[in-house]
């Protein structure tokens, strides 16, 4: 039989088949061989129409293969992808193996096209067919005109006429894709909702997509929000967290603050806000928050006392007011730090970093531009810190290299280290490639101590590390190409 124009060279050897039952009978010999085939054949796609019986046998082969476990998830969703790609053609030759049925309705699909869709589908089609072995999956809540949006979706990838949805009906399919784990619809989704975002509804919107991977919604609600000029700046912090900045307190920012309370988790104010009435009051209002930045404020207040105490992360950079004294009080009214950013505080001595030992959960330290910290100070740290996984020490020009070998003889669990215009040597980055083993981010700017075979030395044992910043450093092209052959996953910036 005439084999599809344009096929790879490894496949000819199936040319002898003369029918569509022997060309399959060959092929499922060898899957990576079908896979291929069944590749480059749908880009023949009048091929594929004139031979719709051999398109049917390979259909058929690659459903039944994935339904009984025998075809690997990466396999079937390389198949989907040529389906997806030319469905207007293979339609009549897709087999309907299973049914779902939605409400009073039911709808014969292929297993291989939904079970590959995402992994909750796989594991819903195993568990409820292949496990019992039965070939209908009841659904209870999916309205069945959302179930046809889904199908084409998963049949073509797209979903044509759903920006005629109500917007009612597509938050309901937003979060029928999210629980379904169907990325792709759920993007679409979104970027049609944010058509009906209004300052009107901007903030219902935001706290109903907390908690939600639904980054493109949150942010067209964010950016309604901020041309409201409510005095107020949010970010989002992942997909579990929201950060609200008060530039000003007054009835506009406070107004929106008491209407998005129960979904934020960073807090910034800066200046002298925490010195006014309304930082305490707002303050005793989120039990729930989990980061607080005052950096740059003006003095120690009483209404510090009203953070909550689950408080995990503390940034206190460039507090003028922050001394051995007010640092003790901080470290007693947040003893659950897992993160502490302390950039630009010129006032602490030893006796002030002595109090880190308080801190039994503390994981992240940030002491870059701390010009008082020299080697005593550092040692302190080091002794009353072993247990972090991240520290930052750029431009602490006054540690000198005899304590930063300190480093990987303390902070055994170290991943993150940005050592930026420090006075680390080669001798110190051998030693932290043999003794941090779980060293993988490391960021060298403007170190002028090292040397590309001291960098080859350290990159031969940190196997694990995944990024290499080398900003404006003295390292030759030859040695950048070494490093990056040495460990080929390794990110090399600059």
């Amino acid at each position: 039989m005439q084999l599809p124009y344009g096929l790879s060279k490894e496949l000819d050897v199936y040319r002898m088949a003369v029918s569509a039952e022997e060309l399959l009978k060959q092929l499922a010999d060898n899957p990576a061989h079908l896979l291929l085939f069944f590749q480059e054949a749908c880009e023949d796609e009048t091929w594929c129409e004139n031979n719709g019986e051999a398109m049917r046998l390979v259909l058929e082969w690659l459903t039944s293969q994935f339904f009984e476990e025998h075809l690997a998830l990466p396999f079937a969703r390389l198949a989907c992808e040529s389906i997806k790609k030319h469905f207007h053609v293979l339609d009549p030759y897709i087999p309907r193996n299973i049914t779902f049925k939605v409400s009073e309705r039911s709808f014969p699909v292929n297993s291989l096209i939904f079970g590959s869709g995402s992994e909750f589908l796989h594991q819903l089609i195993q568990r409820r067919c292949f496990q019992e072995r039965r070939t209908k999956v009841i659904l209870k809540e999916v309205p069945p005109e959302l179930f046809v949006q889904i199908e084409e979706y998963l049949n073509t990838g797209c979903v044509a006429n759903s920006w005629r949805n109500e917007q009612s009906a597509l938050m309901k399919l937003l979060e029928i894709s999210t629980e379904w784990g169907l990325e792709g619809l759920m993007t679409f989704c979104e970027d049609i909702l944010k058509r009906y975002v209004h300052a009107g509804n901007a903030i219902d919107l935001l706290v109903r997509a907390q908690g939600k991977p639904w980054s493109h919604l949150k942010q067209a609600c964010i950016e309604q929000l901020h041309a409201q000029h409510l005095d107020i700046y949010l970010a989002q912090k992942n997909e579990k967290g929201l950060a609200f900045e008060f530039i000003k307190f007054n009835d506009h920012s406070l107004d929106t603050f008491e209407r998005l309370k129960g979904v934020i988790t960073h807090l910034i104010c800066g200046r002298a806000l925490t010195e006014e009435m309304h930082f305490g009051a707002v303050l005793s209002k989120l039990p729930q928050l989990k980061t607080l930045d005052i950096s740059g404020t003006h003095d120690y207040t009483d209404q510090f006392q009203q953070i909550p105490s689950g408080l995990e992360e503390l940034d206190l950079s460039r507090c003028g007011w922050l001394t051995d004294a007010s640092f003790k009080k901080m470290v007693q009214l947040c003893p659950k730090l897992k993160r502490l950013v302390l950039n630009s505080d010129a006032h602490l001595t030893f006796l002030g970093w002595g109090e880190l030992i308080k801190l039994s959960k503390l994981d992240q330290l940030d002491i870059s531009r701390c010009v008082r910290v020299g080697d005593e100070e550092f040692r302190v740290i080091l002794d009353t810190c072993c247990f972090i996984t991240h520290l930052s020490i750029e431009d602490c020009t006054h540690i000198s290299d005899r304590a930063l070998f300190e480093i990987p003889k303390k902070l055994l669990k170290l991943t993150q280290l940005n050592a930026a215009r420090s006075q680390i040597t080669d001798g110190i980055l051998v030693d932290l490639g043999t003794s941090c083993r779980e060293l993988s981010d490391l960021d060298l700017t403007r170190c002028e101590n090292i040397s590309g075979k001291g960098l080859i030395s350290f990159v031969k044992k940190a196997y694990h590390m995944k990024k290499l910043v080398l900003n404006r450093c003295a390292i030759d092209s030859k040695t950048l190409k070494a490093l990056q052959e040495l460990l080929p996953q390794m990110e090399i910036v600059g």
